[in-house]
């Protein structure tokens, strides 16, 4: 399951045609920053319990994980979906392609992880819809402004370079 986001650049393709076509050093600090926003929140949603939206666990739920030992927060017990969800490498994935002047970038988790987390953004009818991926106002307010600041960097460096 991934979170896709687009970077278009078309409204300024006319007058400056391919300099607005982001080079592989700025793909990958645009992805860079897109993943680091993207983790943050994800991070966050699952530390905060969806900043307190989310449905608390049922009694017997958490009664069950605290003789485990594994905490009191709903979608973190071996922490391998919070780690897909964050870190490089084993589910994690980040991609991004370039066709003309518009770039996607695309984070999300693969394998297992990419099952468990279906689960939990679509609820089932003993599991609560509990989406981690879902962005709150500030974690989207920063995820654009990451964004915006990432390809205005990566855009002012192609241009400089075409002098």
């Amino acid at each position: 399951m991934n979170v896709t986001f687009t970077a278009e650049t078309t409204a300024f393709a006319d007058a400056l045609g391919d300099a607005l076509a982001l080079d592989a050093e700025g793909r990958a600090d645009v992805m860079e920053a897109v993943d680091g926003s993207l983790s943050e929140a994800f991070d966050r949603n699952l530390r905060t319990g969806g900043e307190g939206s989310w449905k608390p666990l049922a009694p017997a739920t958490a009664e069950r994980k605290a003789k485990l030992g594994l905490g009191t927060l709903a979608l973190v017990a071996t922490g391998a979906l919070r780690d897909a969800l964050t870190k490089d490498g084993g589910d994690h994935v980040r991609e991004s392609s370039q066709d003309g002047t518009t770039t996607n970038f695309s984070v999300g988790v693969e394998g297992d992880a990419a099952r468990i987390l279906g689960y939990h953004r679509e609820g089932t009818e003993t599991l609560p819809r509990r989406d981690p991926s879902e962005l709150d106002a500030e974690s989207a307010r920063r995820l654009k402004d990451a964004l915006a600041t990432a390809v205005g960097e990566a855009i002012a460096r192609r241009l400089g370079a075409l002098r």
